[in-house]
């Protein structure tokens, strides 16, 4: 896909089972971003760096249209 996957994403740590929940227009794009330390929320910066970027699991929950990823995220 040329834009990749508008939705809902998740990342979860398999360590202690937390979770962080996010949207994106390119999902793809956002977890490589996310990997390499840019435009990163800190508190993910801070537990990659604790446990280990192997110790997390990037997935997909929902693809959607722009306008309904606010709506998605919070359900």
């Amino acid at each position: 896909m040329k834009n990749g996957t508008c939705g809902i994403y998740c990342i979860l740590n398999k360590v202690n089972g937390k979770l962080y929940i996010g949207q994106s227009h390119n999902i793809e794009k956002r977890w490589k971003t996310e990997v390499n330390g840019h435009r990163i929320n800190s508190h993910l910066k801070s537990a990659f760096k604790k446990y280990g970027i192997d110790k997390f699991l990037f997935f997909i929950v929902e693809s959607c249209n722009p306008e309904d990823l606010n709506y998605k995220e919070k359900f």
